[in-house]
This record gives C-alpha cells, sequence and structure tokens, in this order.
C-alpha cells in the first residue's frame, strides 16, 4: 500500500499519473470474482496484477488484498487531495463487498418549508409587527396546494385578513347577503355553491359534489383546495388577485395588508 500512495504522491502529483492509475483501477475491477477469491500467487490473473500494480503481495495475500490495497490507497489519495480527479466515487462499500471503514456522504437535509411574513405590513397592526404565522402542518398544506404558484406566503397573509387565529373550525356569522363563511380560508358559502356549478370537474376531483355540505370545508386541505379554484377563476377573469377576499383589504372592510405588493416582488424574482 505504500507503493501506492508513493506512486500517487510523487511526480509533482500529474493529472497524468491519476489518469494512468484510473487504467489500473479499471483493470482490477474486472478480474472475474472468482480470481479475487484465489490466495494463489500462482494464479495467472494474480501475476498480472502483481506485474500491472507493481507490487509483490505475500503469498497468503490473495488478489482480493491487493484489490483492497489499491482502492483504499487511490481512495486516501485521491480524496485527500482537491487537485486530482478521483477515479472513484467515495464509496458505500469496498471492492469486496464489505462494509467501507470511511465515512460515507451524508444527504443534507433540507431546509424545512415555511411562511416568512417579512415585507408584509397591515395597518391594522403596530409599526413594524408581522402577524401570527401558521402551524407547521398547516404551512405544509399551504405549500402543497400553493406552493407551485410561489403563492403559498401570500395565501396565508390573505388567511390573516380572514382567520387571524387560522382556526380551521372558524365559522362567520351570517352576512348581509345571507351567506356564511367557512374554514381556515373563510370559504363563503354562495362562491362554494357557484363553484359546484360552474366548475363541477374540478369541484369533483377533490371530492365535491352538489350534495357536499358546507361543513367539509373545514377540513384545512379541502378548505385550501376550494380557495385555489377561487384564485384560478381570478386568474382567468383577470382579476387582481384575492380579489375574492376582503380581509386583506383596504379598511373599513379589512386589514389593510400589502398583499398585492408582496406578490408583484415574488413575481420578480
Amino acid at each position: 500500500m505504500d507503493n501506492i500512495i508513493n506512486f500517487l504522491s510523487g511526480r509533482n502529483k500529474k493529472q497524468e499519473d491519476a489518469d494512468k492509475y484510473m487504467q489500473y483501477w479499471d483493470k482490477v475491477k474486472r478480474m472475474d470474482a472468482q480470481d479475487i477469491q484465489i490466495p494463489n500467487t500462482k494464479n495467472p490473473s494474480m501475476e498480472s496484477a502483481n506485474a500491472l500494480l507493481g507490487i509483490t503481495p505475500s503469498p497468503k495475500a490473495g488478489l482480493g488484498k491487493i484489490a483492497e490495497d489499491l482502492y483504499n490507497g487511490v481512495y486516501d489519495v485521491f480524496h485527500k487531495d482537491n487537485s486530482f480527479k478521483s477515479p472513484i466515487p467515495i464509496p458505500a462499500q469496498n471492492v469486496l463487498g464489505a462494509e467501507s471503514s470511511t465515512t460515507p456522504i451524508l444527504t443534507p437535509t433540507p431546509e424545512p418549508q415555511k411562511i416568512d411574513f417579512t415585507g408584509y405590513t397591515s395597518k391594522t397592526l403596530p409599526e413594524g409587527k408581522l402577524p401570527n404565522v401558521p402551524s407547521k402542518d398547516l404551512t405544509d398544506l399551504f405549500f402543497k396546494n400553493f406552493g407551485a404558484d410561489n403563492e403559498a406566503t401570500p395565501a396565508a397573509a390573505v388567511t390573516v385578513g380572514e382567520n387571524a387565529g387560522f382556526d380551521p373550525n372558524a365559522k362567520s356569522g351570517v352576512n348581509s347577503n345571507g351567506t356564511i363563511d367557512y374554514g381556515l380560508m373563510q370559504i363563503n358559502s354562495g362562491t362554494f355553491d357557484g363553484l359546484k356549478k360552474r366548475r363541477p370537474k374540478e369541484m369533483a376531483a377533490i371530492g365535491i359534489t352538489s350534495d357536499t355540505p358546507y361543513e367539509v370545508l373545514f377540513d384545512p386541505d379541502i378548505n385550501m383546495q376550494v380557495a385555489k379554484l377561487v384564485r384560478k377563476d381570478e386568474q382567468w377573469a383577470g382579476q387582481k388577485p384575492y380579489k375574492q377576499w376582503y380581509g386583506w383589504q383596504d379598511p373599513p372592510f379589512g386589514k389593510g395588508i400589502n398583499l398585492q405588493e408582496m406578490i408583484d416582488k415574488l413575481n420578480k424574482k
């Protein structure tokens, strides 16, 4: 193994040496598994390997030991010197199939998705105070239903205007037109009935038929999916974002949240 490391470390660590050793490594990998298991220095494959590598192993070493030394030597040198192009990846196993003593690559844990109200303001909140954010479970649902359009945080801001406590079971009183608002994003009963008629296929895709009661809107996932259809209706009609919700809009009806400004910033990214 010292010979391997000396070979790799010498000659000023030129890339051509690395390329040559890559060829050696490929030849060893192509040797039959049967040959690797035979500890016999008279084996033709082993003698070829000895000549190829310039190593004289002990009679009991076997080709498997040669291959293992080669593997470890190449790994040690190439992965300690970034000036070389490594001929082998960082392994989970060595050439003999045994567990490697090297440290495996760990896949970084992705950053959790989060609602970030930085930059959002409200005319009903003290200056510099940001709205409360939803729970992790609700955050995941916002990203599931609105994340593809980069609107998870805007949708959460709309919810703040309607239902600042993010209560999935919220239910309004009777509005002046006789309708009631249900659930997390306060879906209006009249809007719900209208979607059943205008978008029966899209509503059916989320399990809603003409007979589905309003109480289904207490499920936050279904509530958001219906809200997403309302949002699509706005987009199809060329209306401003979240026009159907009044809670985020200017007083006296809403809290004066700068929703349009923040959506415009997101669209520019």
